[in-house]
């Protein structure tokens, strides 16, 4: 017991939120600094029903509050701080509560659409303003939310939003997260056919979502588990209610252990899955897409890949940036 000021210890509950902690003395932290988990956390356990989804992006000054956690939102990649695992369901988990670890938007987005039919609360602490926390894109998303936001901590800082049931089985999409524009989006030329060379530093301006930079001459990697591109075909000679396919032309991150499948969906719909069986070159893969599928306008097209890695994890060298496959080419073009 030596060294405790009984003191100090007694006055951690009457400390206001703008005052500072001493880190000597409070309790399961070392920062200096308490957001207000009280405000947010009591309002989702008077008001949350048990069938009603909590996610938060402070999983454990959350719980003692709210009494229920679904999903902890957290994209940061502290290298000394990883309290997550791989479960046996294929979830990735916290190691506290063991609810699934939301790491970037593209879970976040399958989240509140798979679960469209349920309310939906998300508590976000101070840690929504720390990048190393969660990826500034988040903050920019729930900062266009105003209608969801239900309260603000005493702290002014803690927000908590709600997301009510919906029959709109897309609640949310990738454009919530990324604006399509002119500028970001794939579009044919007079042949109809539209193209990307990902190893041309000028095709960075389409990779707004899950790429990595262009290496010139090289390629561009897909990173995390999905890349979204935009493409439009309006003004072309495109014919949206014919036959179309994606050809691309890619290799995976090599894995020993598996072989690389890339699922492909055009509007949410699923087109196709390939398998990069070639581990150590390029392939051209391709699959169709059924007439009616492209819309007007601005199409998203997804691709989803089954592991993403660091070469230093899997001993291929120094390189720690979570990588999942090397794309070369990319072309559109109605069949023939």
């Amino acid at each position: 017991m030596s060294g405790i000021d009984l003191k100090e210890t007694l006055a951690i509950p009457a400390i206001k939120h703008t005052d500072k902690l001493n880190t000597l003395y409070s309790i399961s932290t070392v920062m200096p600094y308490h957001w207000d988990a009280a405000a947010t956390g009591n309002y989702v356990f008077e008001h949350a029903s048990e069938d009603d989804i909590v996610i938060t992006t402070d999983v454990y000054n959350s719980y003692p509050y709210s009494r229920k956690i679904d999903y902890w939102l957290w994209s940061g990649d502290l290298i000394s701080w990883r309290p997550y695992h791989l479960s046996d369901d294929g979830q990735l988990r916290d190691d506290t509560y063991g609810v699934v670890v939301i790491r970037d938007i593209y879970k976040f987005i399958d989240v509140l659409n798979k679960n469209h039919n349920k309310n939906i609360w998300v508590i976000c602490s101070y840690s929504l303003n720390l990048s190393d926390h969660i990826d500034p894109i988040y903050r920019k998303f729930f900062e266009a939310k105003e209608p969801n936001l239900v309260l603000t901590g005493r702290d002014n800082v803690s927000k908590l939003y709600f997301f009510g049931k919906t029959e709109n089985a897309e609640r949310i999409s990738i454009k919530d997260f990324y604006v399509p524009d002119s500028a970001n989006t794939v579009k044919p030329g007079s042949s109809g056919t539209a193209g990307i060379n990902f190893s041309d530093k000028t095709s960075e301006k389409y990779l707004v979502a899950g790429w990595g930079k262009v290496e010139e001459g090289i390629g561009t990697w897909g990173t995390e588990k999905t890349s979204v591109l935009f493409a439009d075909f309006s003004g072309s000679s495109f014919d949206l209610n014919r036959v179309s396919e994606i050809s691309i032309t890619a290799r995976p991150l090599q894995n020993p252990e598996k072989i690389q499948d890339i699922k492909i969906r055009v509007n949410s719909v699923p087109v196709g899955n390939i398998e990069l069986i070639k581990k150590d070159d390029f392939g051209l893969y391709t699959v169709s897409v059924s007439p009616g599928v492209f819309k007007a306008g601005v199409n998203i097209i997804e691709f989803t890949y089954a592991y993403s890695n660091t070469p230093l994890e899997l001993g291929l060298g120094p390189d720690n940036r979570v990588l999942s496959v090397l794309f070369k080419d990319l072309e559109i073009k109605n069949s023939n």
